[in-house]
């Protein structure tokens, strides 16, 4: 599950988290947080609850607003990516430092088939240099070809980030021209920098990496058949 936590504690509190979901298990709402941690809003309230409260799998910086989140089951991306966790970071309203506005990866250990306890960021770029948010992701999923769709408010935008193990490194933004484009007839009028990440590991064996995103647009990347 992935969760975007309370707010009015502090820029920094609580984190949000990505974490398995046990029957029955109770994560902290709304007397605690990352364990026996007291929201001070509800101090000396159940006591009886404060070492029930599991503590996430994957604690997420406060206030990146977490929200929807896939898991890779396609087999486009390098073997690694398999069965990790891509997740849609909506971005911070309330924090003088923005945090999220972002696509992270999530890695498990393949020998548990647990999160490692770690993220990464793996599409940024929403937010200008001068700090100016024209994105703000919220969903992701697999389509059937292996790419990633991702959907944004910010710019109403849906992304598809697909991979080539034989290109030269490179990142291309285009406009769609399906005429049933979901924006069409505009974009962004000033050129944006996207950028990804895919971490070198052996597989490359020295061979360059290819992330293009493009607008989605056609049908059959949506199909599941």
């Amino acid at each position: 599950m992935s969760t975007n936590e309370r707010d009015e504690i502090g820029e920094d509190l609580p984190p949000d988290y990505i974490s398995s979901v046990r029957p029955g298990g109770f994560y902290g709402w709304p007397w605690y947080y990352i364990g026996n941690h007291q929201d001070p809003r509800h101090k000396g309230k159940h006591p009886e609850l404060a070492d029930k409260v599991i503590v996430p799998d994957v604690l997420v910086e406060a206030h990146s607003a977490s929200l929807n989140l896939c898991f890779y089951t396609g087999d486009q991306f390098p073997s690694e990516y398999k069965g990790d966790i891509f997740a849609a970071f909506h971005g911070s309203w309330n924090r003088m430092k923005r945090t999220g506005y972002k696509v992270v990866r999530a890695p498990f250990d393949k020998s548990t088939g647990k999160a490692r306890g770690e993220y990464e960021d793996f599409v940024t770029g929403f937010v200008t240099p001068d700090g100016k948010v024209w994105g703000r992701p919220v969903g992701i999923t697999v389509a059937k070809d292996g790419s990633l769709l991702i959907s944004e408010d910010g710019d109403k935008t849906i992304w598809r980030v697909s991979y080539s193990s034989t290109a030269i490194v490179a990142v291309s933004v285009e406009r769609a021209s399906c005429p049933h484009a979901p924006i069409a007839g505009r974009f962004c009028e000033t050129p944006v920098q996207i950028s990804w990440r895919l971490a070198q590991t052996p597989y490359s064996s020295g061979s360059s990496q290819r992330v293009t995103l493009v607008i989605a647009t056609h049908e059959d990347w949506f199909r599941s058949d």
